[in-house]
């Protein structure tokens, strides 16, 4: 099997034996009574180290047997720009865990054996490019070898490769990967987010801690975290957090140190407040929603549903089986969370993450 450009340069060469399914389609024609060509699913493990896609383009599908070449299908290869890194971009890449804080990839020819060295993170790494790395808005719009055999586009590259460090990414023969977090770094965190909580920080001292550290808000799977966004002129969140379902998420971040539930499990006065003013946010919304979405830099259509989340106050203190109701209870249609939640939630993530 053969996949070609459209104008016969080979993308991809698979041998088969051939034999095996003309075998089973002989066998298939005796015990049916058919002649001719029967179709049947074939299933195969493609290598495709050796197969690079230079350009957007349609592709074809041969099939060669017995010196006879079939067309079988086709698809298309297209090219769609990743979002630019912004900051609130980049804050939701930092909250996943999975996410990559460089990229690098070799482009060569296999008969001169030169070169093509470049790299894309989170932030310029200047010891790469003293090694001869290029940083990759900089490249030229293609390269061609020593020899002249190879040629390769690299303005898709220029545009492209930030997306890398978005997604679940391994390491290849020609890309290699630095994860942004290994399990030490976790732990790193989860350490100093503890001895944070347990001084009885401000607000501001808790969120800010969370702005640097945006892994402790992964469990939104975020595409853009946006801190302190206006809602209108009167208020501000903490946080905005649009998720990969297009949700909008708005923060509310209390003192570690507010009291919760009163004795009979109640809210109490704090927290109630805190719960109003979510509710108030999401008010203004109702009345200004394109202009307020506008303002955080969203478009009205490319945002599903918006909540109010609150974090507050910890679990000490406070009767388990009340807590569980307060969780569990609608509470205005707002989640609720602990700072407890937070770290166990952090938990569970180091104990699933291997240490590269």
């Amino acid at each position: 099997m053969r996949i070609e450009y459209a104008d016969g340069e080979e993308l991809l060469k698979l041998d088969y034996k051939a034999s095996i399914e003309l075998n089973q389609s002989a066998k298939q024609q005796q015990e049916t009574g058919t002649e001719g060509l029967i179709w049947q699913p074939w299933f195969a493990r493609l290598d495709i180290s050796t197969a690079v896609i230079k350009r957007p383009a349609t592709f074809f599908v041969f099939q060669e047997c017995n010196g006879e070449k079939k067309q079988i299908g086709t698809f298309e290869a297209v090219f769609i720009e990743p979002p630019h890194l912004t900051p609130e971009r980049i804050s939701a890449i930092q909250s996943d865990p999975g996410a990559c804080k460089s990229a690098r990839i070799v482009i060569n020819c296999t008969v001169c054996r030169d070169e093509h060295k470049s790299y894309y993170g989170l932030e310029r790494i200047p010891k790469l490019e003293t090694e001869g790395w290029i940083w990759s808005p900089e490249l030229d719009d293609s390269w061609k070898c020593g020899c002249g055999a190879t040629e390769m586009p690299l303005v898709y590259l220029k545009m492209g490769f930030s997306s890398v460090l978005g997604r679940r990414q391994t390491s290849s023969a020609n890309l290699s990967v630095e994860p942004l977090y290994k399990k030490s770094v976790l732990e790193n965190i989860r350490y100093n987010f503890v001895e944070l909580l347990e001084q009885s920080p401000r607000e501001e001292e808790v969120q800010k801690f969370i702005k640097e550290n945006t892994i402790l808000l992964y469990t939104y799977s975020a595409t853009k975290i946006i801190p302190k966004p206006s809602i209108g002129t009167k208020f501000k969140a903490d946080f905005g957090i649009l998720d990969t379902n297009n949700d909008l998420n708005l923060v509310e971040i209390e003192r570690p140190g507010l009291r919760l539930l009163k004795q009979d499990g109640h809210r109490t006065s704090g927290l109630t407040h805190a719960f109003d003013q979510v509710g108030d946010w999401l008010n203004e919304i109702e009345i200004h929603r394109i202009a307020i979405l506008e303002g955080m830099g969203l478009q009205n259509d490319h945002v599903n549903k918006i909540r109010g989340v609150v974090i507050a106050g910890r679990d000490s203190g406070h009767d388990a089986g009340h807590l569980r109701k307060l969780r569990m209870r609608p509470n205005d249609g707002f989640a609720f969370y602990t700072y407890d939640d937070l770290i166990s939630t952090l938990d569970n993530l180091i104990q699933s993450i291997d240490d590269m």
